[in-house]
């Protein structure tokens, strides 16, 4: 998670880069978070009641139009999806480090690419 979005910031594509962390909050993070509630994994419907102690975080994730913003919302899921999934390593479900590596350190050098 997700090199395709460092691409798009990195192209200044950022109405494409703010839909995918959207996605990400949508389809992966807010399930997870509702999940660990014992909730219905439906996006993120009701997590302000549901999960109030997980709002600054996921206000974290939203970014503005701008490449900063942009980046530090993709890195705010990045970290966030880390600490969720932590919850369900097991045998059936081990993350791929190198390639989480590789997608980390693609973020990474759009932000020193760009920003520095």
């Amino acid at each position: 998670m997700d090199s395709y979005g460092a691409t798009k910031i990195g192209r200044g594509e950022l109405f494409e880069a703010i839909e995918c962390i959207s996605f990400f909050r949508q389809t992966f993070i807010g399930p997870l978070i509702l999940l660990k509630k014992e909730k219905q994994p439906k996006g993120v419907r009701e997590i302000e009641i549901n999960a109030p102690e997980f709002l600054e975080r996921l206000r974290n994730t939203v970014a503005s139009y701008n490449k900063e913003s942009v980046y530090f919302s993709l890195k705010n899921i990045i970290l966030l999806y880390k600490d969720l999934r932590n919850d369900y390593i097991c045998e059936s479900f081990k993350p791929n480090f190198k390639v989480e590596d590789v997608a980390v350190c693609s973020l990474e050098g759009v932000f020193f690419n760009y920003f520095k």
